[in-house]
């Protein structure tokens, strides 16, 4: 299974997320919601400077995907791109929260984009599409290559299966895909009701039975990697996303290590997902 990218989660969770993708020694990132000092330390890990960083791609603005923005752009000048409305959102964060000099970087790095248009990023066509989010705007991205071919799909923060994310995830060979809760961890946790509802509806976030259902159908569309993403703190175990995920893979009668690889993002440690 030979695949022309180097994909690693650097973050997973509610508490952060970020995405690193090289190629040929260009790299890139999806989301930036840790720190500037952490995304820092792990490319570092991974023999890379944030200097080397070509872009940052965003999903939305909601500050767990977010919150390292600022001082990126501020020290490191990279181009952020995002949707405009989620550009108007952490602008007006930044104004509010932080100092003068944040937010103007931020605002000189901001790069617009829209979905379905598609937009270079290491020589690959970066698409991005909609996602349903209780966020201004929520993106996911596929990235192919000039033969056409779907190397990577990323969903994040999905509050359900509509067709459009599952039309434009299909056919990709790896995808990065929000496996976020147990549906009877969330009724019993310790959230505010109006946090649970707000979890569980078709806005808020993709339980582990809807990411079975979607890896199942992308498995059959020729998907060989699958990595669980956004995973609850309080709301999930990697081992019970995992196995939810693996039992509908199994019904459609794949096979593990032979048809597909299916792993689960570390909160906060790199994790591979090819490469």
């Amino acid at each position: 299974m030979k695949t022309s990218l180097e994909v690693r989660t650097l973050a997973s969770g509610s508490k952060g997320n970020s995405i690193f993708i090289r190629r040929s020694g260009r790299a890139i990132l999806v989301d930036a919601g840790i720190s500037m000092k952490r995304i820092a330390a792990s490319l570092n890990g991974l023999d890379c400077e944030l200097d080397n960083i070509e872009a940052i791609f965003v999903t939305h603005e909601h500050s767990d995907h977010v919150k390292g923005l600022g001082m990126i752009a501020k020290h490191a000048k990279t181009p952020i791109y995002l949707s405009y409305e989620s550009a108007r959102e952490i602008y007006i964060s930044l104004t509010q929260s932080r100092s003068k000099d944040e937010a103007d970087a931020f605002r000189s790095c901001a790069r617009i984009i829209e979905p379905g248009k598609c937009y270079d990023a290491l020589g690959l066509n970066a698409e991005a599409f909609s996602i349903p989010h209780d966020s201004v705007r929520c993106l996911g991205f596929k990235f192919t290559d000039d033969d056409g071919s779907a190397l990577l799909g990323i969903a994040t923060d999905v509050g359900h299966l509509d067709e459009n994310v599952c039309t434009c995830l299909a056919g990709c060979e790896n995808v990065i895909v929000e496996s976020n809760h147990d549906p009877e961890m969330l009724r019993n946790s310790s959230y505010p009701p109006a946090l649970i509802e707000r979890i569980a509806s078709p806005y808020g976030h993709l339980s582990n039975p809807d990411c079975g259902s979607l890896c199942a159908g992308l498995v059959r569309t020729g998907t060989k990697r699958m990595t669980l993403f956004h995973l609850s703190d309080e709301n999930n175990l990697p081992s019970l996303a995992r196995d939810t995920v693996l039992e509908a893979l199994k019904k459609t009668g794949a096979k593990e290590t032979e048809d597909f690889f299916l792993n689960t993002a570390q909160r906060d440690e790199i994790t591979e997902v090819c490469g």
